[in-house]
């Protein structure tokens, strides 16, 4: 087989998977009327159909040293935090409470003011 009947044989491959993947998005039924959520649905679809060969295809590539390949399957395998256990507070955390609050004084201490250059007269 020559190197045209072969390109000739993959392009229409190509073409009769695009195809198929046209009908099979037609097929898809939106969520809703939405075109973005219509898009949406069929990238998932994708997605979930050809997951593992795209894994492979990027751990091929961060092996390579894509960076950006590995940056993606790190934040792809990064656990998805739990629903209704949130890390973010309401409010200032304990230690900015602690020290937005006045510092402590001895009410029992006498003040500065009244302690002489000599010191206490502790006779008196």
């Amino acid at each position: 087989m020559t190197i045209s009947r072969q390109r000739k044989k993959v392009k229409n491959q190509c073409k009769a998977q695009e195809e198929a993947i046209c009908a099979q998005a037609d097929a898809i039924e939106p969520a809703a009327e939405d075109a973005l959520e219509c898009l949406r649905s069929a990238a998932q679809e994708q997605l979930r159909r050809y997951a593992g060969k795209i894994a492979l295809a990027l751990g091929k590539k961060a092996a390579c040293g894509d960076l950006n390949s590995a940056k993606f399957l790190l934040q792809v395998t990064k656990e998805k935090p739990r629903p209704g256990r949130s890390r973010r507070r309401d409010g200032p955390s304990e230690a900015q409470r602690l020290a937005a609050e006045p510092l402590w004084q001895d009410p029992l201490a006498e003040p500065l003011t009244k302690i002489g250059s000599e010191g206490i007269d502790l006779e008196s």
